[in-house]
This record gives C-alpha cells, sequence and structure tokens, in this order.
C-alpha cells in the first residue's frame, strides 16, 4: 500500500530570550522540524506474516531550509498465552539543513534513531505496551545521545453507543551521558467520538 500526503503544520512562536552568561547553540533543534511545504509517503506490504514498510518526508524547517526524514520498519501481531501482542523495530535518519543565526553560516545536523516495541493484551479492555529507543545526538543542534525506556497501560471503555474513552498510565525513563537520567509519569484520558 502507498500513502502520500502534503500539507504544513501549525507553528508555535519560538523566542531566543536566554540568560547572558548562557551559552547559545549553534543552531535550535526544534527549529529543525519540517512546518511547511510537507510531503510524506509511505509504502507498506506484507511479507512472512510481518508488515514491511519504507518512509519519507520532505519540508522547510524554520530556517527556510530543508529537513529530510527516511524510515524503515517491521512489525508483527501475535497471539501470546492466548492473548494478542505485537513486536516492533523501526530505525529512522533525519537530515536538517540549517543556519547559525548570527553568522548566516550553514550547520547541518544529522540525526538516527533506533527503536523496539512490544504490545500485549492483558485483557480485552486492558493493554500494556514498552519501548525503547536510541537517538544518537548532534553536537551541532545540542541535543546529547540518549536511550529512552517507556512502558504504559491502557484502559478501553464504551462511554455511550458512539462514545468511546481511553485511559492511560505511561512512565518514561531518560538515559542520559554522564550518568544522568530524567523520569516522568503521565496520565492521558481520550474521548472518541463515533465508531
Amino acid at each position: 500500500m502507498l500513502t502520500i500526503g502534503v500539507g504544513s503544520a501549525y507553528e508555535f512562536a519560538h523566542e531566543h530570550e536566554h540568560e547572558e552568561e548562557e551559552e547559545e547553540p549553534l543552531i535550535h533543534a526544534d527549529e529543525g522540524f519540517a512546518v511547511r511545504n510537507i510531503v510524506h509517503g509511505r509504502f507498506a506490504t506484507e511479507i512472512g506474516g510481518a508488515q514491511w514498510g519504507v518512509s519519507g518526508l520532505h519540508g522547510e524547517n524554520h530556517f527556510g531550509r530543508n529537513t529530510y526524514v527516511v524510515g524503515a520498519d517491521v512489525s508483527r501481531d501475535v497471539t501470546l498465552g492466548g492473548k494478542d501482542a505485537s513486536f516492533s523495530a523501526e530505525v529512522n535518519y533525519r537530515k536538517v539543513e540549517g543556519v547559525e543565526e548570527d553568522s548566516g553560516e550553514n550547520h547541518n545536523f544529522y540525526e538516527t534513531s533506533v527503536a523496539l516495541a512490544m504490545g500485549y493484551a492483558l485483557t480485552d479492555d486492558l493493554n500494556s505496551h514498552a519501548r525503547m529507543e536510541w537517538i544518537s545526538g548532534s553536537d551541532t543542534a545540542d541535543l546529547d545521545e540518549r536511550v529512552r525506556l517507556s512502558t504504559n497501560l491502557s484502559h478501553y471503555h464504551e462511554l455511550s453507543d458512539q462514545l468511546d474513552g481511553m485511559t492511560r498510565l505511561q512512565y518514561n525513563a531518560d538515559f542520559l551521558p554522564g550518568g544522568e537520567s530524567e523520569s516522568t509519569v503521565w496520565l492521558q484520558y481520550v474521548i472518541e467520538f463515533g465508531h
């Protein structure tokens, strides 16, 4: 199956107010996201019971330059112990054509990421999901290499004939260079209209 999308993303204002002694990175990583004139394509097919896919994205970033993302993924749904389970792996590569604000000098940066994930249906209404992701980082964009481990529990329930709800509790552990780590916990509630 081939899918193609075009469009633009909503932009938030980005202010560059920092303390005088704070060292300013050459470019800001969040300015590398494609926001205008985005073209996205994905090709997916089933081979050997698994879903294989390749995708690519091109768009204009906050610098008025190009951002490119290419990726490949594989996933498979199986039954374990009579319960539904899923496994997936993906690799992505991002190139951002950037420019330093003061000098106007080009400063491109590149990032690679690899992710492995597993989902498991504990009951008909309760699912668990775990994901591990490594991201290479970039000195140019002041992005550290990092590893994130995430796990969540999601509970699905029917509110009415045309209304469903989902509650998700998620824990993230980010491991940064120098032995530093950060933990976050999220609680999310989603209401879905229609079926």
